[in-house]
């Protein structure tokens, strides 16, 4: 009675009198001080008790999360036989709310029995950080797909990334319906969202579909991007995929290397010089110039659309080369009948250590 009118100080005197002091009238006591913001006094009462109950230990664990005294709450659990499943959840949500992620998955990875509370902090924190792959995992780690849609149906609120989640994992499946369907239930929806349905569909060869699905986007990143670009490449679509480029440059986004190794090839495809150059400079702008697999389609680019005297120079400003770059340099001399040249090179490369072998692989591109 005195704790719940908050007469704590009368609590206590009256507690003094008791010449045996049961639990309950401990919890009463130790309760009453982190109702009435004094969880040190409680926790001193909690050490003088010498006994782990876990209602006792929630409340005080609650007092110091409500003075945001994360660090000796985290302390107090680690003393704890079997702290409970709620205790360590309300912990684990507490450091989620202050940045602390790592510590909150380390808590979640060392609790011997997690409920869906537990699950949807931790990928609320993964959203919260925009670590969506992590949130995808986490859905992966409940074994199988239906664990994750159980898990997902018992969420009472449920946000665009465990929607997100899910859905790539129908997607990976293969339950296109299903994921369509989730993707239509959806009350709002986020970039990785649409690049999971975009990139299924240009997977089904619905190169059209997912543009169309890509435009109603209100966003988009690099991965959307580059997923219609190299859609539009493979399709043979190259002009659309160099208008994609440019519009992606005008609204900000940086093109990968990726990306441009993806327009090379177009490049190449069409033997367009000039357009090549161009992709070129860009490489060279978004400082992606050497990246191997750039170079590698800069060199097979010149080397088709007649820009022979440039490959040796990217060929030299290389800092790493691998068997397509040296596959590429030398079946271009051997067209131009620059037989020393193939030899001398051909030496080069076979005193180079290389990972694999070169046996019957040198000369299959072209």
């Amino acid at each position: 009675m005195y704790v719940c009118c908050l007469k704590i100080d009368e609590a206590k005197l009256e507690f003094d009198k008791m010449n045996v002091k049961y639990m309950k009238s401990w919890n009463f006591l130790i309760c009453g001080y982190t109702c009435n913001n004094q969880v040190d006094k409680a926790r001193s009462f909690f050490d003088q008790m010498g006994i782990e109950d876990p209602v006792v230990l929630s409340s005080i664990i609650s007092g110091y999360l409500s003075d945001n005294r994360i660090d000796e709450a985290a302390e107090m659990i680690s003393k704890v036989t079997e702290p409970t499943l709620e205790t360590v959840t309300t912990l684990m949500s507490a450091f989620i709310e202050n940045g602390r992620l790592d510590e909150a998955e380390k808590l979640f990875y060392r609790m011997p029995e997690r409920d869906v509370v537990a699950y949807t902090a931790l990928l609320s924190g993964y959203v919260k950080e925009g670590l969506f792959s992590n949130a995808w995992q986490l859905f992966n780690e409940m074994h199988e797909l239906d664990e994750a849609e159980k898990l997902f149906y018992r969420m009472p609120e449920r946000d665009v990334v465990a929607y997100t989640a899910l859905l790539s994992g129908y997607v990976k499946e293969g339950l296109f319906s299903n994921a369509w369907q989730l993707f239509n239930e959806m009350h709002e929806h986020n970039v990785v969202s649409y690049n999971v349905m975009v990139a299924r569909l240009i997977h089904w060869g619905k190169v059209m579909e997912a543009y169309e699905l890509f435009c109603k986007s209100q966003e988009q990143d690099e991965i959307s991007w580059r997923h219609m670009i190299k859609a539009y490449v493979q399709s043979g679509f190259h002009v659309e995929a160099f208008s994609l480029f440019h519009q992606m440059i005008l609204s900000g986004i940086l093109p990968s290397e990726s990306v441009i190794a993806t327009l090379l090839i177009a490049c190449t495809s069409l033997s367009l010089l000039s357009c090549g150059e161009q992709i070129h400079v860009a490489a060279i702008k978004y400082g992606v110039e050497l990246c191997l697999v750039v170079a590698n389609s800069l060199i097979n680019m010149y080397r088709k659309c007649g820009g022979v005297s440039k490959v040796k120079l990217i060929f030299e400003n290389m800092p790493e080369h691998d068997l397509v770059t040296w596959n590429a340099l030398i079946y271009m001399y051997a067209v131009n009948g620059l037989s020393m040249e193939v030899m001398q090179l051909f030496e080069k490369m076979m005193s180079i250590p290389f990972h694999g072998s070169r046996d019957g692989t040198l000369f299959m591109h072209g």
